[in-house]
C-alpha cells in the first residue's frame, strides 16, 4: 500500500477492502446506530412514562 499524500497532517495509507470485507463492516456500522437508536427509543420512553406519572401526581394535587 502506498500512502496517499494530503495537504496538511500525517500521511495516510489507502486501505483496499474487498466486497466481502466491505459488506461486513457496513452491517456492522448499521448494527451499531440501530442499537444506538434502540437505546435513545428507550431512554425517551422511560423520560415519557416519569414525566406522565409527575404530571398526573401534580393534577390529583391540584384539584
Amino acid at each position: 500500500m502506498e500512502p496517499v499524500m494530503r495537504q496538511a497532517g500525517r500521511p495516510t495509507v489507502a486501505i483496499e477492502l474487498t466486497e466481502d470485507e466491505r459488506a461486513t463492516l457496513q452491517r456492522w456500522a448499521r448494527r451499531h446506530s440501530s442499537s444506538q437508536a434502540l437505546s435513545l427509543s428507550r431512554f425517551l420512553c422511560k423520560r415519557l412514562v416519569l414525566f406522565c406519572s409527575i404530571y398526573r401526581c401534580w393534577l390529583m394535587r391540584s384539584g
